[in-house]
């Protein structure tokens, strides 16, 4: 009994101070007052080859196509020029994003701690962009109409559109640490660095590119206003960047019909993608509001089974090594956290 005699005071003093530093907000982004600016870029470098539409059967007074300056053009000649094609997507759109996150605010210690942070920067939609293929093809020639097109240079050819699908960020377990400063009444500056799990994911020409988690360290800066039991923010999102590959040759080979515009021919190109790289860069401003949570009603109970029991002290220590273990809520996770832990456990405040 001796060892709850001497820690009593101090468990006591401590359940105050908990209860005194119970500053935590959940945060709900609000998706209509919230914006983001995305810039997308896709970047498909692909093969193929050039063909007039020219058929024996069903077009014979079709486009025919030959390679090279000189020689003969045969009277059903239809041979294929070779043909080097980088497929580009990009473009800037607007989003509402959607999400969550909560954060803790330590007044004294001048400390503040993100956790549970998910947000959905799509906010349900998809992100729909034109697709150009650069096309640059050797010089060949046509008939019908007779001319010859000079290669080397490269040609822009509007393709379609392609589309982000997913653009996620999710924060991993425990807690990031930041500081916290007030710059007037009810009003504070938070900088945390945080690093978060991105997925992206696109569909282009009919190829999905599915996602592939990546971690990205992210500033979370923010000015937070609190009034009462409820706190409104306003956090800022700069350099946020996200970049997803699928290396090749990727879907199957796929053509599209083409007007070359020097001469007016109609021909037919033939593409093979052979990998695909997606980009995507955000910035922009989230509105959020939260409510206070209520401080636990048995802080020592640390794996919340209704029992101060002693797998409580090594859920507890396990917190501690990963760094979540700030029990008294001030200066991060200390070895003073221990013995405050260790206080509240020998002698449980009332509602234990």
């Amino acid at each position: 009994m001796r060892p709850a005699f001497t820690l009593l005071p101090l468990a006591v003093a401590l359940s105050s101070s908990i209860a005194a530093a119970d500053n935590t907000y959940l945060f709900t982004i609000n998706a209509q007052q919230s914006q983001l600016n995305s810039n997308v870029n896709v970047t498909a470098p692909s093969t193929g080859s050039l063909i007039g539409d020219y058929d024996p059967a069903t077009n014979p007074t079709g486009t025919r196509t030959k390679p090279g300056f000189f020689g003969t053009f045969g009277e059903t000649e239809n041979v294929e020029v070779p043909l080097t094609v980088t497929v580009v997507v990009g473009g800037n759109n607007s989003t509402n994003p959607t999400g969550s996150f909560a954060l803790r605010l330590d007044t004294q210690a001048g400390q503040a701690g993100l956790s549970a942070l998910a947000l959905d920067l799509l906010g349900g939609d998809d992100i729909v962009i034109n697709a150009t293929a650069n096309m640059l093809w050797q010089t060949f020639r046509t008939r019908n109409p007779t001319c010859l097109v000079p290669g080397g240079i490269t040609i822009p050819f509007p393709l379609g559109q392609g589309s982000i699908t997913t653009l996620t960020a999710q924060q991993g377990a425990g807690e990031a640490l930041g500081t916290l400063v007030q710059t007037e009444p009810g009003v504070y500056t938070v900088v945390i660095p945080v690093t978060l799990t991105i997925e992206l994911a696109a569909s282009f020409l009919g190829t999905d590119v599915p996602p592939t988690p990546q971690e990205i360290p992210l500033v979370f800066a923010a000015t937070v206003t609190v009034s009462g039991s409820t706190a409104s923010i306003a956090v800022q999102l700069e350099g946020f960047d996200a970049q997803q590959t699928q290396n090749g040759p990727i879907g199957d080979p796929f053509s599209v019909p083409f007007t070359e515009p020097l001469c007016g021919g109609s021909l037919i190109f033939n593409l093979q993608l052979q990998s695909l790289s997606v980009a995507s860069s955000v910035s922009g401003q989230l509105l959020a509001t939260g409510d206070k949570q209520p401080a636990p009603s048995c802080p020592c109970d640390w794996n919340n089974d209704g029992q101060v029991s002693v797998p409580d002290i090594f859920a507890f220590l396990n917190s501690w090594f990963a760094g979540s273990g700030d029990f008294d809520g001030v200066n991060g996770t200390q070895v003073a956290d221990i013995f405050a832990f260790l206080a509240c456990w020998f002698a449980p405040p009332s509602g234990c």
